[in-house]
């Protein structure tokens, strides 16, 4: 049998300790690589909505988090309005589609968003004062006024492929199609991080969020001073995510999709409310590649000679379904509630009749809203949350004044 020395036992015990300091290094050195939490600034503004959904490293709900923290994996009181060199090589470039409709939302989503872009790309249909003033507040965005371009055809991909006139040919860089009533609590950045090797393609889920009927009709009253419909009035204190702050009841949503009394135009539109679909907003630009000219082609590029690899990830945005509260905004013609201000005929199915036309129809249907109610936002945000299961984490608290940096 083989007798320790002290002398020997006392190296064994040296040698375990740098093998355990070496791991440990190792250890911090990759959840560093995989996690890399994303800064972000958050500022004092008092219309603060609840934001108790925020995720930690490991996935676990981590209660309220409070305005004053700078990051959910490094709850540090900094709040420098500064981009980390790593975010920096991070940094995407976007397209940007505004339209009339938009002009109530451009304010708060640039602010939350701007600075994930090392280019943005805004093509400017709106003909408002507005976008032209909120975008000139940051150099990185490059506003393109669509009555500029001279489209002789204006689809999705016509009026995409107008901002390669800023991106150039940015062979191996991701770009980000967005539209600014759609709100990101997980880090665009970070989506992209951890791809899989070989995509260049990513889709993410869309969780779907709308005011009250009540809510909605005190925001246009506020805003109706604006009777040219321009956004010369805006009101400064207006933020649309206070106003769009309900999601769908998922229980109940799911008994209408079993029921045989509602038609299958009514099951159609509250299946994509239960996330049952994704949208592509991610690609990397590839040499050779180009845009399409006909509608139905899709919102990245038609043309990629090496073809796409996609990936749908865990990640969600939340998507302001109705978010123009101009007093022309909406029409019922035909058995359809129509977005008057959207230049790509949006809208959805008018479904008066069960309480749900992507808003909540508390006043105008209020037997039927009680049999749907929404839940608040910070409830579907929590179990979206969870869903990423930490893998591509919430890191931006759902407020008005928190942005990423």
């Amino acid at each position: 049998m083989m007798k320790f020395t002290r002398k020997k036992y006392q190296k064994i015990i040296a040698a375990l300790a740098v093998f355990a300091l070496s791991a440990s290094v190792l250890l911090l050195r990759d959840v560093d690589d995989d996690d890399g939490a994303a800064d972000y600034k958050v500022g004092n503004n008092s219309d603060n909505i609840n934001n108790r959904y925020m995720l930690s490293d490991n996935g676990e709900l981590e209660g309220t988090a409070q305005p004053e923290a700078a990051s959910v994996d490094n709850p540090s009181s900094s709040s420098t309005n500064s981009t980390s060199a790593q975010d920096q090589q991070q940094q995407l470039l976007g397209i940007a589609l505004v339209g009339k409709a938009d002009i109530y939302a451009v304010k708060d989503w640039l602010y939350r968003h701007a600075q994930i872009f090392e280019k943005l790309v805004i093509i400017d249909g709106s003909s408002s004062p507005i976008v032209e003033h909120e975008s000139s507040q940051y150099d990185n965005v490059y506003r393109l006024p669509e009555d500029t371009l001279n489209l002789p055809i204006i689809n999705d991909q016509t009026i995409r492929a107008e901002a390669m006139q800023v991106l150039g040919d940015p062979v191996g860089k991701w770009i980000m199609v967005v539209h600014v009533d759609e709100f990101w609590t997980i880090d665009p950045r970070q989506v992209v991080a951890k791809t899989g090797r070989g995509t260049n393609a990513i889709s993410v889920g869309v969780l779907t969020a709308s005011p009250l009927e009540s809510a909605y009709k005190s925001a246009v009253q506020k805003l109706s001073a604006d009777t040219d419909g321009n956004g010369d009035d805006y009101a400064e204190d207006f933020h649309i995510m206070n106003i769009c702050n309900l999601v769908p009841n998922y229980r109940r949503q799911k008994e209408m999709l079993k029921s045989p009394e509602f038609s299958r135009e009514v099951k159609r539109l509250v299946g994509r409310y239960l996330m049952q679909y994704s949208e592509q907003r991610f690609f990397m630009w590839s040499e050779g590649m180009r845009w399409g000219d006909k509608r139905g082609q899709g919102v990245i590029p038609a043309h990629n000679p090496g073809g796409y690899k996609g990936q749908r990830t865990p990640a969600f945005y939340v998507h302001f379904k109705l978010h123009d509260f101009s007093t022309t905004a909406l029409a019922s013609t035909n058995g359809r509630i129509s977005f008057n201000n959207s230049h790509l005929q949006t809208g959805v199915p008018d479904l008066s009749s069960v309480g749900w036309t992507g808003s909540y129809l508390d006043e105008s249907y209020p037997d039927q809203y009680d049999t749907t109610k929404p839940r608040m936002i910070e409830d579907g945000l929590e179990e979206f949350c969870q869903s990423s299961k930490g893998r591509v984490p919430c890191t931006l608290p759902w407020t008005v004044d928190a942005q990423f940096l």
